[in-house]
């Protein structure tokens, strides 16, 4: 993607056991990488139990997902992930031309 006076670079993180669809935003003329939750450390054996989950949340997710079917839950998560990929992006783009507009 480019401005015109910028360029930012999408890469996919292969081989990411966290998740398959992790990018990173490369910034070439700058030299600048940016990733975002690409860390996914081992399991601690001493770290705390997890708190059980809210019932009302369980079935508040399980009438949604009733209620759009296979489909509609399908194209809701692929929705949900397209808005805050463009949200991010948007977040990295201000973020880098304010610094290079601070210059």
């Amino acid at each position: 993607m480019t401005d015109g006076n910028h360029v930012i670079e999408l890469h996919r993180m292969v081989g990411s056991n966290h998740n398959a669809g992790l990018l990173v935003a490369y910034l070439p003329k700058e030299k600048i990488l940016v990733e975002a939750d690409g860390f996914n450390p081992p399991a601690q054996a001493n770290a705390p139990v997890a708190s059980p989950v809210n019932p009302n949340t369980v079935n508040l997710a399980e009438n949604i997902a009733r209620l759009l079917g296979a489909t509609g839950l399908e194209v809701l998560v692929r929705l949900s992930a397209f808005i805050l990929m463009c949200i991010g992006i948007e977040i990295i783009w201000n973020g880098y031309s304010a610094l290079v507009g601070a210059r």
